[in-house]
Parts: structure tokens; C-alpha cells; sequence
């Protein structure tokens, strides 16, 4: 079954561990907030509870950081936990972080 975020084809509370790698931060020059929050929104509704969402890198390809991260992260936290967690793995310098997302 292939899927495209925003929209996923899999029923509610499918999955335990959800790994989105080198997507969503690294590229926002390409998609806006409204499309980051659908796709985490989109992750979460596919998690089950107790579940754990992982998103890596938190920068874009011009190594910033993506610059609604913290607002992202407040809004979500109203209904799961999230937080930044370091990582030593490194795709750009600046990637020092992963998010992550408990249900």
C-alpha cells in the first residue's frame, strides 16, 4: 500500500514507531506550516497509543533550523508529548536534533 503525506491510507492507530527521515524541515522552502502540521497530524492519527513518532533532520538543506519548529511543537503538545531529542548522527552540522513524539 503506497501513501503521500498529507493523507495516509491507513486506518487510525496502526503503527507503534513511525519514522519520517530526511522529509518534512529539510525541505521548507518547498512546503508551508499548514502542510508540516497536516503531516504530523497525519503521523499521528496513524500512531497508536503509547506509539513513538521520530522526525529527523529539524533543518533544511541550507542548515537552519526550520523556523516555526517552536510553534509546531507548542500546538502538538496540547494533545501528545513532544520533545527535541539530541542526536549524535549527522546529515547536516547543524542537525543535532530529532523530534519526538509520544502518544
Amino acid at each position: 500500500m503506497t501513501g503521500s503525506l498529507p493523507k495516509l491510507p491507513f486506518p487510525n492507530d496502526r503503527f507503534s514507531l513511525v519514522l519520517c527521515n530526511h522529509f518534512l524541515f529539510l525541505y521548507q522552502d518547498q512546503f508551508d506550516y499548514r502542510f508540516h502540521l497536516d503531516a504530523i497530524e497525519e503521523l499521528i492519527r496513524v500512531m497508536k497509543k503509547g506509539g513513538t513518532i521520530c522526525i529527523y533532520p529539524l533543518v533544511g538543506f541550507k542548515d537552519e533550523r526550520y523556523p516555526f519548529i517552536d510553534q509546531l511543537i507548542e500546538r502538538l503538545n496540547q494533545h501528545v508529548k513532544v520533545t527535541e531529542t539530541k542526536t549524535n548522527f549527522r546529515f547536516l552540522p547543524s542537525a543535532t536534533h530529532y523530534l519526538r513524539i509520544d502518544k
